[in-house]
């Protein structure tokens, strides 16, 4: 959090905004309960040195771990087009099988981007952004880059308004 403060910062000097690619990686949970933290680890690892590879050979840009099956990617740019090529090539490394030991994994990474800006100003904004649209990639378990758009927004609190009057329904 304190590299996207500082990216974010760099961004707005040089009135150049920023995209934040945020990455579920599908499975890491399961090989955790199942196989240990170790394993897990191990494999996100492996993981994480794939993508970072990607993101080297673009330039200005750097992955972190926000949990155990979430990371994050900081791409200086926002044109739609290279943010695309960039995570697409993130996500064809992360879904390579993963070996660890004599044990071969395979991962499934649902990415969903957020861009800086007038609406996403602050780094937490842009992360929430970035995590709506990640939300969304998995709800329809696709394989494509999802794009924060307001209209997520607005589903997923029609979502939320939706839970709570069943829960209420239930109650009465």
């Amino acid at each position: 959090l304190p590299q996207l403060y500082d990216s974010l910062a760099m961004a707005a000097l040089r009135e150049r905004p920023i995209s934040m690619a945020v990455f579920h990686i599908e499975g890491i949970s399961h090989i955790s309960r199942t196989m240990g933290a170790r394993v897990s680890e191990e494999v996100m690892g492996q993981a994480m040195a794939k993508a970072s590879t990607q993101l080297e050979t673009a330039g200005e840009a750097y992955l972190g771990q926000l949990r155990e099956n979430v990371l994050a990617a900081v791409i200086s740019s926002v044109d739609r087009d290279v943010v695309e090529a960039r995570v697409a090539s993130i996500r064809e490394e992360m879904k390579a099988p993963v070996r660890v030991g004599d044990l071969e994994f395979k991962l499934t990474p649902y990415v969903g981007v957020g861009h800086s800006g007038a609406d996403a100003s602050s780094a937490e904004a842009l992360l929430e952004h970035a995590r709506t649209a990640m939300a969304e990639a998995r709800r329809s378990l696709a394989e494509q880059t999802f794009f924060y758009s307001d209209a997520m927004h607005l589903r997923s609190l029609s979502r939320l308004d939706l839970g709570r009057e069943l829960r209420d329904a239930i109650a009465n």
